[in-house]
């Protein structure tokens, strides 16, 4: 049998009434020559750190609590929590001392861990052995990280594994708050965390610094959709993005321009391609994140200049987040993958999994095969010209790349063995 898998404008418009959307990262399908895998994310607990060793960060600690607290029930399923949650904290909702006491097992027995406005975690203040626990956890054991707004805000040096390897930015102060537009970096737009996020109240930017060209020069993506924030725009001395040690480990998921801050962000700390937002960043064997919004509920929930801006997005973006960096079990495709998101090997979306339709895309139209059978391909334009061919014997999988297409309007005609597989029509549309 021959399937395509092609990505549509599936409607994600979902409004904050309803924030209960299944994620696309919860449970997926990737086809990878012609075998269907299914993915189940492994997150069952959350673990929480929540205590500070330098600013309090008390109103930001309460506001990341709530949407933590939130969100088990948010995306329970048939009465069934999403997830269970263990709290380690520190009197005044985490915001005093000393330091809750927890251990290698506690963290171990969680999927992820999430760090709640820790402000100065890389001081000595938690001791060897809390240090230690953290570090095998994630760097070892493979345990999710999150972590948020105070948990980056350290510039001391008594655990260099956390200034060294979990949190390499060399963080250098923040200067007053200013609003300024946050935007999906373009590359990673299709990637199933943001899979539903930014449909409403968003602004479009003109010109967004987007990459870098061969030369050094700042490429920039036009009319870009984004959502204007409050935030403090930490001043970070290392874009580790860029640096060779700690690059092929990063995907950056969100952007911002840091010229757009008022003058806040002082020129050594804009990046030229535009500066990180979201990521996501591998240590070890464990996968990691970091979002800076989170002094107070001005940038986190409120309804106006945040992150979420009473969309549901702060809800949406966690929850699926968490399911990721929970990482995964795999096994065949069954009858239950039917309509589970499909993504390719970069867990961008491409479209529904379906063991009987065809789905297709605007943009990146693909294929596979789970046939013995010889089977073929082919790209059409409009005028019936072949721009494209792919074909093959047994069980396979194909993208098509069509970013050096012109404009307009192609087929993708199938064929299986003798048995032809009616034209699909899909679209090119320009690249930004």
């Amino acid at each position: 049998m021959l399937k395509i898998i092609t990505a549509v404008a599936l409607a994600t418009g979902v409004a904050f009434a309803q924030p209960f959307t299944t994620p696309a990262t919860k449970t997926f399908v990737k086809v990878n020559g012609g075998v269907a895998t299914k993915y189940t994310s492994k997150l069952k607990k959350l673990v929480v750190l929540n205590f500070s060793m330098g600013n309090a960060h008390t109103t930001g600690k309460i506001s990341w609590k709530a949407i933590m607290n939130r969100l088990p029930n948010d995306y329970a399923v048939n009465g069934v929590q999403a997830f269970t949650i263990q709290n380690f904290e520190s009197p005044n909702n985490g915001s005093a001392g000393p330091v809750p006491e927890f251990t290698a097992a506690d963290l171990n027995s969680g999927d992820v861990i999430f760090a709640n406005n820790i402000s100065y975690f890389g001081t000595a203040t938690m001791g060897a052995t809390k240090q230690t626990a953290i570090q095998q956890a994630i760097e070892t054991n493979g345990k999710g990280y999150f972590g948020v707004h105070g948990s980056g805000d350290n510039d001391k040096n008594g655990w260099p594994w956390y200034t060294n390897v979990l949190h390499p930015m060399l963080y250098a102060g923040h200067n007053a708050r200013t609003s300024s537009p946050i935007y999906m970096h373009p590359a990673e737009k299709d990637h199933i965390i943001l899979r539903g996020l930014f449909t409403t109240k968003t602004v479009i930017i003109p010109s967004a610094p987007d990459e870098l060209d061969a030369a050094g020069n700042v490429k920039f993506a036009t009319n870009i959709p984004g959502r204007s924030m409050l935030n403090e725009w930490y001043m970070f001395g290392r874009d580790i993005s860029r640096d060779p040690t700690f690059g092929p480990r990063v995907k950056i998921l969100m952007k911002y321009d840091g010229t757009k801050t008022g003058g806040q962000l002082p020129a050594q700390y804009i990046r030229k391609g535009g500066n990180m937002f979201a990521y996501l960043y591998k240590v070890g064997v464990g996968m990691t994140s970091y979002l800076p919004p989170g002094h107070d509920p001005d940038e986190t929930t409120n309804t106006s200049n945040t992150f979420d801006q009473g969309t549901g997005d702060i809800y949406r973006y966690c929850m699926a987040l968490l399911y990721f960096l929970a990482g995964y079990t795999t096994g065949p495709c069954d009858a239950s993958c039917n309509g589970l998101p499909n993504v390719d090997v970069n867990d961008h979306y491409l479209g529904v999994y379906t063991s009987t339709g065809v789905i297709l895309d605007s943009k990146n139209p693909a294929f596979y095969s789970t046939s013995d059978k010889a089977y073929e391909a082919t790209i059409i334009d409009i005028k019936g010209q072949v721009v494209e061919k792919k074909n093959g014997v047994g069980k396979s999988s194909h993208e098509f790349d069509t970013s050096k297409y012109k404009p307009g309007v192609y087929f993708l005609r199938l064929r299986v063995g003798s048995e032809p597989v009616k034209s699909k029509r899909f679209m090119v549309v320009p690249s930004t």
